[in-house]
C-alpha cells in the first residue's frame, strides 16, 4: 500500500524522486531483524521540515504534525525482493552450516547483504524512482 500526505499543493504533483540505493540497502539490513519489518518501515520520498528524503519514517509516531505531510512508501515497495526469513537463514545453513540464528556473526550477515541481488522498484504510487 502506498501512503501519501502533503503539506502544500506543490507536493501534490511530485512525479519523480531520487533515492540512494546504498541508503535503502543499509535500511533493509539494519531493520531486517525488527519484529515490525517490513510492515512498519516507511521511507520518505521527499524532504520536509523533519525528514530528509530517504529517511525512515514511523507513520504512527512521526507524522503527527501537519507540517510533515510527505509522500512515503513502505520499504518492500522500494525493494521488491526482500528475502523471507527462511531464505535468509537457509543461506547461513548452507554456506556456513550455522543452524542457530544466534551464531550468525555480523561479518557473515554483512557478506550476505553485500552479495544479495537487490531488485529496486522503478516507481511507486505513480512516482518514478531514480536510483543513485
Amino acid at each position: 500500500m502506498f501512503y501519501m500526505e502533503f503539506s502544500n499543493s506543490s507536493k501534490l504533483y511530485l512525479t519523480k524522486t531520487e533515492l540512494s540505493k546504498k541508503v535503502i540497502m543499509e535500511t533493509v539490513s539494519n531493520y531486517y531483524h525488527n519484529v515490525e519489518f517490513p510492515d512498519s518501515i516507511y521511507i520518505a520520498l521527499d524532504h520536509c521540515l523533519t525528514f530528509g528524503k530517504g529517511s525512515v519514517v514511523n507513520i504512527i509516531e512521526d507524522l503527527e504534525s501537519a507540517l510533515d505531510f510527505i509522500p512515503i512508501a513502505r520499504i518492500d515497495q522500494l525493494v521488491l525482493n526482500i528475502p523471507q526469513k527462511e531464505e535468509f537463514y537457509q543461506y547461513f545453513s548452507e554456506k556456513y552450516k550455522v543452524t542457530n540464528p544466534e551464531n550468525i556473526t555480523p561479518q557473515m550477515e554483512e557478506e550476505f547483504w553485500n552479495n544479495y541481488r537487490w531488485r529496486f522498484a522503478s516507481e511507486v504510487g505513480g512516482i518514478k524512482i531514480i536510483w543513485e
